[in-house]
């Protein structure tokens, strides 16, 4: 096994494992091992902490902007691997079905176009946009009912408390 000294702590350790190759594919290796390395990019962000963020920002929306792109070519593909994970994975399963739960209540909790047009579908009535602005209406005015009847049963029970 192929063996490289550090410069910069003098040991010598396996050349495929304790050194990081270069990006550029060349087959060539960095001159300071992994350890030295991390040690040495530790020690610039505490010096350098804007920097550090400002790279950090950057980096983030490039792989954004690359897994956007990557997502939009391979649809098929990324949504063919979440439904086997769903499938298989019972942790990701939970996590998933949490997610599904939060959405659909937060649709309900914005009164959202899809949550009304599901409920009108249901009810077997026609999906119309005035329906639909009706529909929101009632369903405002109906929440706004019952909140008003919970805080009135709320103040009866504390004069009821205060009397006795």
């Amino acid at each position: 096994m192929p063996v490289k000294r550090c410069p910069k702590c003098g040991e010598e350790k396996e050349l495929t494992a304790e050194f990081w190759y270069y990006r550029n594919d060349t087959g060539e290796f960095r001159s300071i091992c992994k350890k030295c390395w991390k040690d040495k990019s530790r020690e610039y962000e505490l010096k350098y902490p804007e920097k550090r963020k400002e790279a950090h920002k950057r980096n983030a929306l490039q792989n954004c902007k690359r897994a956007r792109q990557w997502y939009n070519k391979n649809k098929n593909r990324a949504i063919g691997r979440t439904r086997n994970k769903t499938l298989t994975d019972p942790i990701f399963k939970e996590r998933f079905r949490g997610y599904q739960r939060k959405s659909a209540e937060k649709k309900r909790a914005e009164l959202g176009g899809s949550y009304i047009r599901k409920m009108l579908k249901q009810a077997g009535l026609p999906v119309t946009d005035d329906i639909i602005a009706l529909k929101r209406q009632q369903i405002t005015m109906y929440r706004t009912l019952n909140q008003f009847k919970q805080f009135r049963k709320e103040k009866e029970n504390e004069s009821n408390s205060t009397n006795v």
